[in-house]
């Protein structure tokens, strides 16, 4: 059971690595698609992102989603977009912050997370990031 080390000076946040819903944002072999007209797949995200502001925001303990995305799996970009844009609102409505797991990978037979091209200096996804940047804005 995890328990958050005691601090008086409260220098301490909760640094998290979600993939929720995992069929959708990491299972390789699990859906493609994802929806905000889908009320479970917004459900799945509400409720994930209600546990931590419940257990740690509400109680004064800061959390920063430092890993999060949602794989390439065969051209679902319009998937990843919607997802993208819930789940950052979500977040920050709860006040957190979100950071996109761009592990550079491009390739077939990788796990295509993926934002931007290192070797070329270019966004090969810049809608899915003008999506992280609406949904963070929204309060």
């Amino acid at each position: 059971l995890f328990k958050i080390p005691h601090d008086p000076k409260n220098r301490v946040l909760l640094s998290v690595h979600a993939y929720v819903p995992f069929h959708f944002a990491l299972d390789e072999n699990g859906v493609s698609e994802w929806s905000s007209a889908n009320s479970e797949d917004v459900r799945n995200t509400i409720e994930f992102m209600d546990r931590l502001y419940d257990k740690y925001i509400s109680k004064g303990i800061p959390v920063i989603i430092d890993e999060f995305g949602a794989r390439n799996k065969n051209g679902n970009t319009d998937s990843r977009i919607d997802f993208a844009v819930c789940y950052t609102a979500a977040a920050r409505k709860r006040g957190m912050t979100c950071l996109w797991w761009d592990n550079g990978r491009f390739k077939e037979n990788e796990e295509l997370f993926g934002l931007f091209d290192r070797s070329k200096n270019e966004w090969v996804y810049p809608e899915i990031v003008r999506a992280l940047i609406n949904g963070s804005k929204q309060k």
